[in-house]
């Protein structure tokens, strides 16, 4: 019984710590995708193209002040999310399975 009790301890430590590297690599690709994103629209910025094409320098600023915005409430909201998933799992996992 003891030995039934440690092996299933085992599996699920194993379990949750796969979980959590996999969490890792998640937000890493989130916040690389956030980060090109950011440079993507810096560059549009400096070269006046895209969507800066034809404004005005104090135009083309407060537009990317926008999209900047735009860019990191995203990223704010995505990680908002991801927390509450991952509390949600938590709270899941802390309750007794009936394995």
């Amino acid at each position: 019984m003891v030995y039934y009790l440690r092996v299933k301890l085992l599996r699920r430590v194993s379990k949750e710590r796969l979980q959590h590297v996999n969490q890792h690599h998640e937000n890493w690709i989130r916040y690389r995708s956030t980060c090109e994103n950011l440079l993507h629209e810096k560059y549009l910025y400096l070269a006046g193209a895209g969507g800066y094409d034809g404004l005005s320098a104090e135009q083309a600023l407060r537009r990317l002040a926008t999209q900047v915005e735009s860019l990191l409430a995203r990223e704010s909201n995505d990680w908002l999310q991801l927390r509450r998933n991952l509390d949600e799992k938590t709270a899941g996992t802390a309750q007794p399975s009936s394995d």
